[in-house]
This record gives structure tokens, C-alpha cells and sequence, in this order.
């Protein structure tokens, strides 16, 4: 959880962390014998990927703190690195396999998407807004449906690699995302994400391993970020290369894996029984301490198959911080002033879906 390892806001840094560890998904990866490769957002320190597990490692200068270039070429620029590493592996003929990371900015403010996908939408009046929309920002929606269009065109190059290297097969393809956007909902525009909402939490994880992975199967059980990490490890069955390489890197991969505390989901994903369905998931927004946007109230909150519950948490305005940081900030505001702790939202998936 992000309060273990210290993360609990943007734009930290991964040498801060708190439990002490140098072991990431990428060194795990690594220490079973994968090569490992990282294109694009960083947002985790100083750009040094390959201490941290990537022998690869291009951000394409996005590093934590770093304001992504304007123009909607950088995260195409990063996908071409990305289908080239594929092409390079497959050529190379090595027996050694690949862990390959690209991480997409968009769809992500400020918008930059290409000019021919924004006119598709911005041309288009009719199209629907979502129905617990509360600010109506066509503006807004017509940059966010280019950008997904940016990432779907993206996403089809990687896969277009795999298949035309022969790699599709034998490749577990993961697309997900770290956060969605409010976009609207309880009033709160744009791409604002800590909230506990569903249009802040919820977000896609799809997977594709042909013939290992039903297609078009949809699990129901409740599956959280801090879940990818031992899923994945379980079904490259990275425990058998540890054993196999007997070394001391692996050693401390086992371990670290070992004690993570998500759960693996991957008996669920390849549809044999006995695979965990957790009764709740925990959301959690500890603090405002270093993001340099408006301050929202802090939270914790329990969600269910069938209900969300979440409890305000004290917390100071983002103002008061940055004076006891000695630090300048002007014209700052926040969604809204401090609320005493307590209880906040209790929702009925059923009876109220849009919250």
C-alpha cells in the first residue's frame, strides 16, 4: 500500500522510500532472468530507471516533478521505442525473455491530442455526455475522447509488433491505467482524481494471453493496483526461475514478493477455481502534501460488491503546508474548505449507480 512504501502523494521519490527496499516489479522481473525494459512516464524520481530494475530505461524525460512536452508527439514517440524494443527482441533470437513497460501519458491534462482526433469529436455536437455530468465541458470531453483515441492507435502499434514478430502467442499483454477523472460528477471537472468515486477509482484492467486466458471472460472479484504485482509475477511463474537461478537477487525477489500484500488473482484469470474474491477493497487519499494542484479533502473508504463507504479524515489546507515548508505559493484555492472528520458517503451500488 502506498502508505508502506511512503508514496502518498505525487512527485516523490523512489530513494525516499520508507520500508527501505530497492526491489520494484521491474527487479523482480529481472532477477528470474527477464530482460526489462521502461519507455515513458516515470514520475517516480530522477529519471534512473535501471538502479531501480530496468535495463532499459528511457522516460523520455518525464521524471517526477517534469512537465510533459507540449504536443501530442511524446507519447507516440515513446510507443515507437517501445514496438522497436519488440521488433529488436524478436531478431536477436535470444531465449532470454522480455519485460517491457510503456507507460502512455494520455489521456492526461493539459491536453494535447492530434489535431485529426480532436476534429473527429469537436465537429461531432450530438455526442452523449455522461449522465451524473454536473459542469457539461464539451471542450473537455472532445480532448479526452481524442486523446483515448491517441492511446487506442498506440495500443493497436504494440499489438500490430507482436503479431507481426510472432511474439502475440506467447506474450501476456496488460492495459491499464493509475486513475480515472471525475470529469464532471459531484461538480468536480476535468481530470481531478482524488476522490473515491467511481469515475476516480474505477479504472480497466484488461489482459490478453491467447490460449492461456479465456477471451471476452470479465472477472467479478474486486481487483486493486497493489493486486498486479504478485498476479503477474504468479503467472510468469517467476517462483520457478528464482529456484532455478539461485542467486542472491532472486532470493530477495522471492521474499519481497512473498510478503507484498496484494493478492494473486491468477488462478481467476486462467479460470481454475480457488482464486481469492476479497469482500472489500480499501481506497485511501492520505494527504496533500507535495501536489501542486488545489487541495481535496482526505479520506479513507471501504468498497464493496455492493456499497461504497468512506470517512472524512482531518487534514491542512494545502496553504498552511507549504508555509511550514517555507515555501511561496500564491493563488492557491481549494474545491472546498476543510470538513471536520467523520463519516462522508455511504452509496448503494444497486439503488444509486451514478452516485
Amino acid at each position: 500500500w502506498p502508505f508502506q512504501t511512503g508514496f502518498i502523494e505525487n512527485h516523490l521519490d523512489l530513494h525516499y522510500r520508507v520500508d527501505g527496499s530497492m526491489q520494484t516489479i521491474g527487479s523482480v522481473f529481472r532477477a528470474a532472468g527477464y530482460r526489462t525494459e521502461y519507455y515513458g512516464k516515470w514520475h517516480l524520481g530522477p529519471a534512473d530507471g535501471q538502479a531501480w530494475g530496468y535495463d532499459v530505461f528511457n522516460s523520455g524525460g518525464e521524471g517526477a516533478g517534469a512537465k510533459a512536452d507540449s504536443g501530442p508527439n511524446k507519447d507516440f514517440e515513446n510507443t515507437a521505442r517501445a514496438v522497436a524494443a519488440i521488433a529488436r527482441h524478436a531478431k536477436s533470437g535470444q531465449a532470454q525473455p522480455l519485460f517491457l513497460t510503456l507507460s502512455i501519458v494520455d489521456p492526461h491534462g493539459p491536453f494535447t491530442p492530434s489535431k485529426a482526433n480532436l476534429e473527429r469529436y469537436a465537429s461531432n455536437p450530438d455526442l452523449p455526455l455522461r449522465a451524473n455530468d454536473l459542469k457539461k465541458d464539451r471542450n473537455y470531453y472532445d480532448n479526452y475522447y481524442a486523446e483515448i483515441t491517441g492511446v487506442d492507435e498506440m495500443l493497436g502499434s504494440v499489438m500490430q509488433a507482436l503479431d507481426e514478430h510472432g511474439m502475440a502467442q506467447n506474450t501476456i499483454l496488460i492495459y491499464t491505467s493509475d486513475h480515472g477523472a471525475m470529469g464532471g460528477a459531484q461538480k468536480i471537472g476535468g481530470g481531478q482524481k482524488r476522490m473515491p468515486h467511481d469515475e476516480s477509482t474505477r479504472v480497466p484492467f484488461l489482459i490478453r494471453w491467447p490460449g492461456r486466458i479465456p477471451a471476452g471472460k470479465s472477472i467479478g472479484a474486486l481487483f486493486s493496483t497493489i493486486d498486479i504485482f504478485p498476479t503477474l509475477c504468479a503467472l510468469a511463474d517467476l517462483s520457478a526461475h528464482w529456484a532455478q537461478i539461485a542467486s542472491t537477487e532472486a532470493s530477495e525477489a522471492a521474499r519481497y514478493t512473498a510478503e507484498c500484500p496484494g493478492l494473486d488473482f491468477s488462478r481467476n484469470l486462467l479460470g481454475i477455481e480457488g482464486g481469492p474474491d476479497p469482500e472489500s477493497v480499501f481506497l485511501m487519499h492520505p494527504s496533500n502534501m507535495t501536489n501542486n494542484n488545489n487541495s481535496v479533502q482526505t479520506y479513507r473508504a471501504v468498497l464493496t460488491k455492493e456499497y461504497l463507504y468512506a470517512v472524512r479524515t482531518q487534514y491542512r489546507p494545502i496553504a498552511v503546508a507549504a508555509k511550514a515548508q517555507g515555501k511561496t505559493q500564491k493563488n492557491r484555492k481549494r474545491f472546498d474548505p476543510p470538513q471536520p472528520a467523520g463519516e462522508w458517503l455511504l452509496y448503494d451500488h444497486a439503488k444509486d449507480p451514478l452516485q
